[in-house]
């Protein structure tokens, strides 16, 4: 019975101490979903944001591909560590 009661004491101080915290964040993209009609907050190479035809939303991106260009946009995401 004592080291019953020893593992729950154990157990809840895990708890309050931290072991499942894990935070959740908003979407920390600037623009998702090119929404602003613009690529603002995107580096990209080959994109342009079009308005037809797009699967949800106003606006999508649009690739123009070329032989030497795979039309690809990045945006750099500042993030906390531990976060999920």
């Amino acid at each position: 019975m004592r080291s019953r009661c020893l593992a729950v004491v154990l157990g809840l101080l895990l708890l309050l101490v931290g072991g499942t915290q894990s935070a959740q964040a908003a979407n920390v993209l600037t623009n998702p979903g090119f929404e602003t009609g613009s690529l603002s907050g995107w580096t990209c190479s080959g994109g342009s944001v079009v308005s037809s035809p797009v699967r949800t939303g106003g606006y999508a991106l649009n690739g123009a591909v070329t032989s030497s260009d795979h039309a690809q946009c990045s945006q750099t995401v500042s993030v906390q560590p531990n976060t999920a």
